[in-house]
């Protein structure tokens, strides 16, 4: 579909793997982990507003008719785990999960002011090796970021696509755009997606 071939073209072009591996500010070794989910749905998926320490990659695709999508993929230090929202809107009746959902993941729908939504909710808890992985790169970030002096980078633009993906630290996210910083989040994008298997709808 379209909005995951604009996530695979923004992820394609990562560099290699972490070297250096910086041990702050996100920790190296996962704490113990907590992958519950929320039965009901709420306008912002609480598995990602909850994200205090962590990486969200966010993709919304705007077609002039047809469903409204929306995909967030996540890792959350502080729980250990990689989370993933893929959701689409609807009118009249509640869809019927595309898919019969799997141990880790939910099926559930949403209502706001605006639209009806079906999202599916996948969470995978992080092995060892995966928790240092998205650490190592997530510290670069930062480090690269504050360090970095140029002028904000703006990111890609896809039509009909919106993506963003931002690194969250103590509750707010990583303000500055650092051009330095943008293959290295492309790496990081990609070990979500990959870890995740997102799937169409």
């Amino acid at each position: 579909m379209m909005r995951l071939f604009a996530l695979a073209l923004l992820i394609a072009c990562g560099g290699a793997a972490a070297q250096d591996c910086d041990p702050l500010p996100f920790p190296l070794m996962p704490r113990k982990a907590d992958a519950r989910m929320e039965k009901e749905g709420q306008k912002f998926p609480p598995e990602i507003t909850r994200i205090k320490n962590g990486v969200i990659a966010y993709s919304i695709s705007i077609a002039l008719v047809g469903p409204l999508y929306k995909t967030w993929l996540a890792y959350d230090f502080d729980r250990a785990i990689f989370i993933a929202v893929d959701g689409f809107s609807y009118d009249g009746k509640p869809p019927r999960p595309p898919k019969r959902p799997q141990r880790n993941q939910l099926f559930r729908y949403v209502k706001d002011d605006q639209l009806n939504r079906a999202e599916m909710v996948t969470v995978i808890k992080a092995t060892p090796a995966q928790a240092k992985e998205v650490a190592c790169q997530a510290n670069r970030i930062v480090s690269v970021t504050e360090r970095d002096n140029s002028p904000p980078d703006r990111g890609p633009l896809i039509d009909h696509v919106q993506f963003a993906f931002h690194v969250i630290r103590d509750g707010k996210r990583v303000a500055k755009e650092a051009p330095a910083a943008r293959p290295l989040k492309d790496q990081l994008s990609r070990l979500l997606h990959t870890t995740l298997k997102i799937e169409p709808m």
